[in-house]
């Protein structure tokens, strides 16, 4: 996996990426539907949705975190693929996080480039 941060004082943006060479698509659908799996197990989900951007479809959510030493209050993260690669991004907001969240994820998703 590779991962990314971008950390401003509200926010903070994490890429994740895995590459499948076996049966790509189909083992990159099961890793993005398992990190899915694991958000929804760690956070208290508020709402799930399909969003495209770029021309790739992600599955977006919206939660709370439940740790108490967690710095961050709530999240947005996108789950989905592209060829034979995982793709998952969070966004992680501090209280004072005066942004639009999912416009900010779909502004991060818009702008970036795929190619395999």
């Amino acid at each position: 996996m590779v991962r990314a941060a971008a950390f401003c004082l509200a926010a903070a943006v994490c890429l994740g990426l895995t590459g499948c060479m076996e049966s790509a698509p189909v083992k990159a659908a099961d890793g993005a539907a398992e990190w899915l799996s694991m958000a929804t197990e760690q956070y208290a989900v508020d709402n799930t949705a399909t969003e495209t951007c770029n021309g790739q479809e992600f599955t977006v959510i919206t939660y709370t975190y439940t740790s108490e030493t967690n710095p961050y209050a709530w999240g947005i993260s996108a789950f989905g693929t592209y060829g034979n690669y995982a793709v998952s991004v969070e966004l992680s907001c501090r209280e004072g996080f005066g942004d639009d969240a999912l416009e900010t994820l779909e502004n991060f998703l818009e702008h970036c480039h795929y190619a395999a």
